[in-house]
C-alpha cells in the first residue's frame, strides 16, 4: 500500500557535515570516529576492492534487493548499503556514517524527494551542498546522486504543479553543481528524470515511490552510474 507523501521520502541517502545551523538536531559530530556507527558489513558475496556505499530513503525499497544482486556480481565492486525510509539530507541516522566512507570510496547518495517536499529548494540545495562537501572531506573519490522523476499520474492527486516546479529548479541546481568540477570535485549526476521519462507505470499511486519494474529500472540505473567511469573535462589549453 504507498505511503502518504508527508511520510515519503525519495531517493538514495547520504551522511552530511552540518553546521552550526544544524546544531538544534543534538548530533554528535565532534565525537572521535571510533564512537560512531560503523557502515554496515559487506555481504560475503562482495569480494571487490571498491567500496560503494549506498545511502538511501524508501524510494530504494523496491530496487535495494535487486541492487545487492547487481554488485554482487561485480567482481570489483563491494556494496555496504544503507536505506531507511523518511530520510533527508539531513537526517541525524546518516549524520554519524559519513565519516566512515574511507579514502576512494564512491558514494551513492539517492536523496531529496523528502527535502524539497518538506521544505524550500534553497534550503535542500544547501544541505545538499554541505553533504557533498563532508563527502569529499572524508575521502570519498565519487558522488553520485540521481535528479528526480518529474513523471506526473493522474492518481496521485497529493502532487501538484507547485510540486513539479520545485522539482525542475531542484534538478536544474544538481544538474549545474555536477558541471561544476571546481566547486564540486567528486559530484556525478545520475539523470533520473531522463531515465524515467515516459514511464508512469514505474511509480506507485503516490507519484513517487516504484513498483516493483520501477525497482528494477532504478537498480540498472545507479549500478550502471556506478559502472561508468565519471568523465573528467578537457582543461587543455584552447579548450
Amino acid at each position: 500500500m504507498p505511503r502518504p507523501l508527508t511520510g515519503l521520502l525519495v531517493a538514495v541517502v547520504f551522511c552530511a557535515l552540518v553546521g552550526a545551523a544544524y546544531a538544534v538536531q543534538n548530533v554528535a559530530l565532534g565525537r572521535p570516529a571510533a564512537e560512531q556507527s560503523p557502515l554496515d558489513p559487506v555481504p560475503d558475496a562482495d569480494d571487490g576492492e571498491q567500496l560503494v556505499v549506498l545511502f538511501g530513503d524508501s524510494l530504494l525499497e523496491a530496487a535495494v534487493d535487486q541492487l545487492r544482486v547487481r554488485f554482487a556480481a561485480d567482481p570489483d565492486r563491494r556494496l555496504s548499503a544503507h536505506w531507511y525510509g523518511g530520510t533527508e539530507v539531513d537526517t541525524t541516522a546518516w549524520l554519524e556514517l559519513y565519516p566512515h566512507v574511507g579514502e576512494g570510496t564512491e558514494v551513492l547518495l539517492a536523496l531529496g524527494v523528502n527535502d524539497v517536499f518538506n521544505g524550500s529548494v534553497a534550503d535542500a540545495t544547501g544541505d545538499v551542498a554541505r553533504v557533498l562537501d563532508a563527502l569529499t572531506e572524508a575521502g570519498a573519490s565519487r558522488v553520485i546522486m540521481p535528479t528526480i522523476t518529474l513523471n506526473r499520474l493522474t492518481t496521485a492527486t497529493t502532487l501538484d504543479d507547485r510540486w513539479y516546479s520545485k522539482v525542475a529548479e531542484y534538478n536544474t541546481w544538481l544538474i549545474a553543481a555536477g558541471e561544476d568540477e571546481e566547486r564540486f570535485p567528486t559530484l556525478q549526476v545520475l539523470r533520473w528524470d531522463e531515465i524515467s521519462a515516459g514511464h508512469p507505470e514505474w511509480l506507485q499511486h503516490d507519484g513517487v515511490h516504484l513498483t516493483l519494474e520501477g525497482g528494477a529500472a532504478y537498480a540498472d540505473a545507479l549500478f550502471d552510474a556506478v559502472a561508468t567511469p565519471k568523465v573528467e573535462p578537457d582543461l587543455s589549453p584552447g579548450r
